[in-house]
């Protein structure tokens, strides 16, 4: 196989690290059709920190084999093995590298088989998703394409329309559909009830019993907590969800839920309730107002008076979620702790699922799906055309087995790096995530991942600011922090406007 300027054969560099260790580089000479430029691209080869906490979790483990090997491969294998370690790269959330040599294998693709542009074509169009990347565009329609693939793939990918149109438009699902077909689906795939809410939510009457009717429907093939009522005329749709009561009588463990509140007076009020009204009732629920400039802090102080498990802190100035987390935990009082955004609801019955599973298991946490609800009712199906999505919000631990300030001083995607440092420190197998929804997220354009610098969107796209974050903190969990510091990830959040300086908090609790 010729590599043509496209080489990775070259002597492998040695540089000094930031403690004077020797850290692998090898260049990447990238041929870029704009002004006939040639450009170098460096991709670090991984040597690991010895003095760093053993990697438990087999995908960080098998990248760094892979990249141990680099230099190593001969010219015809470099091709699949740069494959394989992007598909590992990938796995680990290293997600600007993962994107960068995916590019570069693309443009190899003259010189390889069939089989291997089919092995390419999946992570270029997960490239092409995550970056919106015109180049890899190019690249992927000037013959990335397998044979006998569909350019209609390609188009609607880079679209962002979900892989059945039914997803986009309900209206469609019921064209020609007998109603025997109609069960059939719906017993295949509980998840073609909510294309169902979608079209009496998208409706002018706005049929509110007949959406909640096939939202129970979908909540009852997991055996979760059923809603009684709901409106779709008003405003947001999860302020107006009432469940149906559930108690647990048994003794229970205190579980500390901590929540940050940030201008959320037309949320917090539900989001609140949706813990207080839990069917574990051993909760105490500790919120922090972030400096808020509207009534915010009146609306938590009013819970306070009215339920004595409320307890309300104030930032000294804004400082964002994590920061008030880190600040938090060290105020909490429960064996147990797990979070809640001050706009989202969490079904009656969640504390008690994970309460149960994790004290049953020797697991470091346990996680849960959730269901984004925009504020018209619609449930937002994203690029692979599913609904559940994996809630990293919903982590649930041991208070005595997380020490110090576990989340990083950013204003998004802590919580990921903070799931990501758990499975490479215990392993997958110590991580239990339950199939079942246990929370209703609020999908709104006022979230943090609609804004133009943070966006993380249902088509899959990650803001460079996520991407770049991701990376650096995967980097770190596989070399170490002697070789990637926490000053070098600082300076990536800092460089993208997303570091956020802890400030302190100050208590306003009134139960004491």
């Amino acid at each position: 196989m010729q590599l043509s300027r496209a080489r990775l054969d070259e002597p492998i560099e040695r540089s000094e690290g930031i403690d004077g260790s020797n850290t692998h580089q090898f260049h990447i000479e990238a041929e870029k059709q704009r002004s006939g430029d040639t450009v170098a691209t460096k991709i670090t080869a991984f040597t690991a920190d010895e003095k760093a906490q053993p990697l438990q979790d087999q995908r960080y483990k098998n990248l760094l084999k892979l990249s141990h090997n680099t230099g190593k491969i001969e010219q015809e294998k470099e091709f699949p093995h740069l494959l394989q370690a992007a598909s590992s790269m990938r796995g680990v959330e290293m997600v600007s590298t993962y994107c960068s040599l995916i590019k570069y294998l693309c443009m190899q693709c003259h010189f390889v088989s069939q089989d291997l542009k089919r092995q390419l074509y999946p992570h270029v169009l997960n490239a092409i998703r995550l970056t919106k990347d015109p180049e890899l565009l190019h690249l992927l329609l000037g013959g990335a394409i397998p044979n006998g693939q569909e350019m209609s793939t390609v188009v609607r990918l880079y679209e962002g329309t979900p892989e059945s149109s039914y997803y986009a438009n309900p209206t469609l699902y019921f064209e020609g559909l007998t109603a025997a077909q109609h069960e059939e689906n719906c017993k295949k795939n509980p998840e073609t009830y909510a294309v169902i809410c979608n079209y009496f939510a998208a409706s002018p009457q706005r049929y509110s019993a007949l959406y909640c009717i096939y939202l129970n429907r979908f909540l009852n093939s997991f055996g979760v907590a059923s809603i009684q009522s709901l409106d779709l005329k008003a405003h947001n749709v999860l302020e107006s969800v009432r469940f149906d009561e559930i108690q647990h009588a048994e003794p229970a463990p205190l579980v500390s839920v901590i929540m940050s509140a940030y201008n959320c007076e037309a949320t917090v009020d539900y989001a609140a309730a949706s813990i207080l009204r839990q069917s574990h009732r051993n909760v105490e629920l500790l919120i922090c107002d972030d400096s808020s400039s509207d009534a915010t802090l009146a609306k938590l102080l009013d819970l306070a008076q009215r339920d004595s498990r409320v307890r309300i802190f104030r930032s000294k100035k804004n400082q964002g979620t994590y920061n008030i987390r880190n600040l938090l935990l060290q105020r909490a009082r429960g064996e147990f702790v797990t979070f809640q955004d001050s706009d989202d609801v969490s079904l009656p019955d969640r504390l008690h699922r994970q309460v149960t599973r994790i004290a049953q298991s020797d697991a470091v946490a346990v996680y849960g799906h959730w269901i984004r609800v925009s504020e018209d009712g619609t449930l937002n199906f994203f690029f692979d055309g599913k609904l559940l999505r994996f809630c990293s919000v919903s982590c649930m631990f041991r208070r005595s087995s997380i020490q110090g300030a576990p989340f990083r001083r950013s204003h998004i995607g802590a919580d990921t790096e903070f799931y990501e440092n758990l499975r490479s420190r215990f392993g997958s197998e110590k991580l239990i995530t339950l199939s079942e929804p246990l929370i209703f997220g609020l999908w709104s354009d006022s979230s943090l991942t609609k804004l133009a610098n943070m966006k993380a969107e249902k088509d899959g796209f990650l803001s460079t600011s996520r991407r770049e974050y991701s990376d650096i903190a995967a980097r770190q969990r596989i070399l170490g922090m002697r070789l990637i510091s926490d000053e070098k990830v600082h300076g990536v959040l800092k460089a993208h406007d997303i570091y956020r300086t802890e400030a302190g908090l100050d208590s306003l609790e009134i139960n004491q």
